[in-house]
C-alpha cells in the first residue's frame, strides 16, 4: 500500500473487506473512477444475482441498488453499517446462509484438530 496516497488506503480497505466475504457473494468489481479521497466504491454481485453498489466512507459502509426501478436515493438517507457482514446480511438472505455455512465448516476443522491433538497426548 503506498503511504502517500490517502485514496489507495479507502480502495484497499474496502477490497480487503469484500474479498474476506467472497464465500458468499458472486464477485465484485472495485469502481477507481467512483473513488476519492474518503469514499471508495465496488460493483458487488450477491448471491441471488442482483448487484449493488457498496461505498467504504468514514462513517461505514453503505450501498444503492443497481437496476430497473431503482432510484438513486439521497446518501443522507442512508443506511451505514459498522461492518461489510451486517451490510451483506442485511440485502442477501444466500450470504446468510453462505455465513453459516462457512462458520460450520471452520468450527468443524477446529473440532477435528482438536480431537486429534488429544488423540496424541
Amino acid at each position: 500500500m503506498d503511504s502517500q496516497d490517502p485514496t489507495n488506503f479507502t480502495t484497499t480497505e474496502l477490497e480487503r473487506a469484500i474479498s474476506e466475504q467472497s464465500f458468499g457473494i458472486s464477485g465484485y468489481e472495485l469502481l477507481a473512477s467512483e473513488s476519492t479521497e474518503r469514499e471508495a466504491s465496488a460493483l458487488v454481485t450477491l448471491l441471488e444475482g442482483k448487484q449493488i453498489n457498496v461505498s467504504l466512507t468514514p462513517r461505514g459502509f453503505g450501498f444503492r441498488e443497481i437496476g430497473p426501478g431503482t432510484q438513486d436515493a439521497d446518501d443522507r438517507d442512508q443506511t451505514i453499517f459498522e461492518t461489510i457482514e451486517d451490510l451483506l446480511r442485511s440485502v442477501s438472505p444466500l450470504y446468510v446462509q453462505a455465513h453459516g455455512q462457512a462458520l460450520f465448516r471452520k468450527l468443524s476443522e477446529i473440532s477435528a484438530r482438536s480431537f486429534d491433538d488429544s488423540e496424541d497426548t
